[in-house]
């Protein structure tokens, strides 16, 4: 009867950055980025599996490595609104009004493999949770010194980050471990003080083809499989073999040609 749909775009307005402008209607074809009429989605992910460095006891995360990525990346997506070619007036001014930055991640499944962390382990969650709370953190803080330096977002006047303490309350209690609640008070004032860069700045897509380039795994998804079999444009018929798993095979002598054909079928 349409109820479940109608609760779903309720749920996603209650966290519009910009309700003043007008309401989410849709989303973007793969469904992660809610969307108001003549929006565009700008998506950008990290590669958690190179965010690592070894140490006496194993890979850990290196979080000095992602957050220069992380600044780095927003830095990349914010340029990416100016220098684009939109197909409509109206897309061009609501994308350059609001600067949506959609910043998410792939290879989560790699990093917990090189952690030797199980997918569905307290652990894992846990660090889940601290990956993509640094994210966020780093982000927006990013974001106003873009806003320092450019300006904030158009709308900003009236949204909800245009408000007393929106971050602090917001993340209030629920910290992962990594962001102490007063950092989210801190962003807030320097978010009084100079504005915001952009109305949204992180999102998690599934990064299907982007990880295949990366060798990577996908989004935050499991592994698809260890192996698996892919039919190339001119029929070849390629193995893909996941790096780490690859390395680990070798490392114990163990792989082959033969074996990674088995796994795959």
């Amino acid at each position: 009867n349409g109820e479940p749909g109608i609760v779903f775009i309720d749920k996603m307005n209650s966290d519009n950055p910009t309700p003043h402008v007008g309401p989410i209607e849709s989303t973007n074809p793969c469904g992660e980025v809610p969307l108001l009429s003549y929006e565009a989605c700008n998506l950008g992910s990290i590669n958690l599996g190179l965010m690592m460095k070894k140490s006496s006891s194993g890979w850990e995360v290196d979080w000095d490595l992602l957050e220069e990525t992380t600044r780095t990346a927003m830095r990349f997506l914010d340029n990416v609104i100016a220098v684009n070619n939109y197909p409509l007036p109206q897309i061009s001014e609501m994308v350059q009004n609001n600067r949506k930055i959609g910043l998410g991640v792939m290879g989560w499944a790699d990093m917990l493999m090189k952690m030797g962390l199980s997918y569905n382990s307290e652990e894992g969650t846990k660090l889940a949770g601290q990956v993509m709370e640094f994210i966020d953190y780093v982000s927006k803080t990013e974001s106003i010194e873009l806003a320092k330096e450019r300006g904030s977002f158009n709308n900003f006047k009236g949204s909800i980050y245009d408000s007393e303490n929106y971050l602090f309350n917001k993340y209030r209690g629920k910290s992962a471990g990594k962001i102490a609640d007063e950092k989210w008070a801190e962003i807030d004032a320097g978010i009084k003080q100079y504005g915001l860069r952009n109305a949204t700045t992180t999102c998690i897509a599934p990064t299907g083809t982007i990880s295949m380039i990366a060798s990577a795994s996908g989004g935050v998804e499991p592994l698809f499989g260890l192996v698996f079999s892919r039919l190339i444009m001119d029929g070849t018929e390629m193995l893909e073999v996941n790096p780490i798993f690859k390395d680990y095979m070798i490392e114990n002598g163990l792989y082959s040609e033969e074996l990674m054909s088995q796994i795959a079928s």
